[in-house]
């Protein structure tokens, strides 16, 4: 009769810890659920804070030369796409002899990588937008800031064109394009001479129309690219602006 009760005993003790440990996952599983979603959203806005602190110290490394005269003295490359030579070393690894970026290097981003690529910057105060332009539009670039197109192209003459991330943090990168206006002014500062565009249209195209980036010989623009939306398929954004006399 013991031997029966102790078995009873154990059975009803297994099935009481049995109880606990379903009332606790009933808990623990979804907590555990949330927090890791909460992580995993947060990731694009960490990755931000990051490469937006990164372009705050590049920026006022660029300041910094420029004040000190080393991009007025010559100390850029000779290049349509050239860079500060005093961080070139930087990026070196990441570009072929003939200047080819290689699009599936992941770059160790650093403020003197930065300052490598930079090939202006891009001020529109309508916005509050001021950022670098980098060198070439590869993907791990393009996380960082807009890019340079075509970056065989200088501002100044022909179609500049500038891509940049529609990001959904408002904003970053081109998140307020479709804020300007006609007349309103976008300005590119390549550290020796400075470029007012004053925009002329903005309209969307589907991402197969290519001829947005045409260059031009008789005038002298700014084409500023992004994503869009607001439509699905997702399309693409563009500012056009003529340079101002």
């Amino acid at each position: 009769m013991n031997m029966e009760n102790e078995a009873q005993e154990v059975k009803t003790k297994k099935k009481s810890v049995g109880r606990i440990v379903r009332g606790a996952l009933k808990y623990i599983v979804p907590m555990m659920i949330i927090v890791v979603g909460a992580c995993v959203m947060m990731m694009p806005w960490t990755d931000a804070h990051r490469y937006d602190k990164l372009q705050s110290q590049a920026l006022d490394a660029w300041e910094k030369a420029i004040a000190t005269g080393e991009l007025a003295t010559g100390a850029r490359r000779d290049s349509p796409g050239g860079r500060w030579d005093a961080a070139a070393a930087a990026v070196g690894d990441y570009i072929t002899p003939d200047g080819v970026w290689h699009e599936d290097t992941d770059p160790d981003f650093s403020v003197s990588y930065l300052l490598g690529a930079m090939q202006a910057v891009l001020v529109i105060d309508k916005i509050s937008l001021r950022s670098p332009i980098l060198a070439s539009p590869t993907k791990h670039n393009l996380d960082i800031a807009p890019c340079s197109a075509v970056p065989s192209r200088s501002p100044g003459t022909g179609n500049f064109v500038v891509a940049g991330h529609f990001s959904r943090i408002r904003g970053r990168h081109f998140s307020r394009l479709k804020e300007l206006a006609p007349g309103d002014l976008v300005s590119v500062d390549t550290g020796i001479q400075r470029f007012d565009y004053a925009v002329t249209d903005l309209f969307s195209v589907g991402p197969d129309e290519t001829w947005v980036m045409a260059d031009s010989d008789d005038l002298s623009l700014i084409t500023l690219i992004t994503c869009d939306y607001d439509f699905f398929p997702y399309r693409r954004f563009i500012v056009t602006a003529a340079l101002v006399d």
